[in-house]
């Protein structure tokens, strides 16, 4: 269900799309560019020479003379790709969300733009907000963001390959740096994400429903894998594989 306003606590899946398709994150530089900006976008404070800052910083450096750290919202999953990005975010502050996304968006855009020269927007229209509504529907957007995503770039075959010979997919997935899937599975920080929450519904005392096991997680994603294939070949919507 799509909102543009929500309450504290509501977790929001967010897409953003490239105009025409195009590539927005073109090498390696450009995703970690994407990380660092989010975390520095993830803030009350805003500094109006971010663009600068984010040049000259670590991934994760926050300037000392910025005030303490207020998060705008709590990120809990992220992965992204070569046309696009998906965020699981939830409300911390009213508008946190949609603060967040035009200041990390508008970011994202400028330094597009300076790097290789272009001119205007680089997305598709405005951002798709999608509101979580049930747990079945948190539960697979984790399995949807960290691993059907990242296995569309499998270089042995995309998706369809990565159904074939899912146990070497799905390790080199996990190999993958630019999406949340190791502070799901394998406990690794990231000064990015929410990483409470994340340690507590892994612990099943979270907001979001877990599998048992990684197996078990990694079964029921090879399941997802297959059911969003058949759909991009019946050319109907993935997205509700989420929802069915």
């Amino acid at each position: 269900m799509r909102y543009t306003h929500f309450k504290e606590g509501d977790i929001v899946h967010c897409i953003h799309r490239g105009a025409m398709g195009g590539e927005i994150f073109r090498d390696t530089s450009d995703r970690w560019r994407f990380i660092r900006l989010a975390y520095l976008c993830n803030d009350h404070y805003r500094d109006t020479n971010t663009h600068r800052i984010e040049n000259t910083t670590a991934v994760f450096h926050r300037p000392s003379n910025w005030p303490p750290r207020n998060e705008l919202v709590d990120i809990l999953a992220f992965v992204v790709m070569p046309n696009h990005f998906h965020l699981l975010l939830r409300e911390k502050t009213i508008g946190g969300i949609g603060k967040f996304m035009q200041r990390l968006s508008g970011s994202v855009t400028m330094g597009f733009n300076k790097k290789y020269g272009n001119r205007g927007t680089i997305f598709q229209s405005k951002y798709k907000p999608v509101l979580v509504t049930s747990d079945e529907h948190l539960s697979r957007l984790i399995s949807y963001i960290n691993v059907k995503n990242v296995c569309e770039l499998y270089p042995e075959g995309g998706l369809s390959g990565a159904i074939k010979d899912f146990e070497k997919a799905y390790a080199w997935a996990k190999t993958y740096p630019f999406s949340s899937l190791l502070n799901w599975t394998d406990g690794s920080n990231s000064p990015l994400l929410c990483m409470d929450e994340i340690a507590r519904s892994v612990r099943g005392e979270g907001v979001i429903r877990t599998h048992p096991s990684e197996n078990a997680f990694k079964d029921f994603s090879l399941q997802m894998l297959k059911v969003v294939l058949e759909k991009q070949r019946l050319g109907e919507d993935e997205m509700k594989a989420l929802l069915d």
